[in-house]
């Protein structure tokens, strides 16, 4: 795999998280009859901010994953912030899911994006540093 498919691959799959949470909103809504806001809907509300909260997080890494490409990132570094990245937005995910966001998975998977977030953004300032002028054209 070369490092431009290593995060293919990743996005691909948060993608498909992306759309499953989508349509988690989604289904409450058609289920009470909600089009717009919560409508005071405890489980819509949950959703919402799952999803939400999804898409603040996912966008800026997976842009770093990309630069990380250009600067010629191990291929190891890739799956590691990607895997990383995956798991803690699904750990989140499960602990927004739970009765009054209880359990501890949302703070892990919290903390899990956040390591992702900031293995990717030091690495990409090492390689940037030390690059020597070396960038691709």
């Amino acid at each position: 795999m070369t490092g431009l498919s290593i995060v293919g691959f990743w996005a691909s799959l948060i993608l498909l998280m992306h759309i499953f949470m989508t349509l988690r909103v989604g289904s409450v809504r058609v289920k009470n009859k909600i089009s717009l806001g919560d409508g005071g809907n405890p489980d819509l509300l949950a959703r919402i901010r799952a999803h939400g909260n999804f898409i603040e997080i996912v966008p800026l890494p997976l842009i770093g994953l990309v630069l990380l490409v250009l600067l010629s990132a191990h291929d190891y570094a890739l799956h590691g912030f990607g895997a990383l990245l995956l798991l803690g937005r699904i750990f989140h995910l499960i602990g927004m899911g739970g009765k009054h966001n209880a359990g501890k998975a949302r703070p892990i998977g919290m903390l899990m994006s956040l390591f992702a977030i900031l293995g990717i953004a030091l690495y990409l300032l090492f390689l940037a540093v030390t690059s020597g002028g070396n960038l691709p054209a």
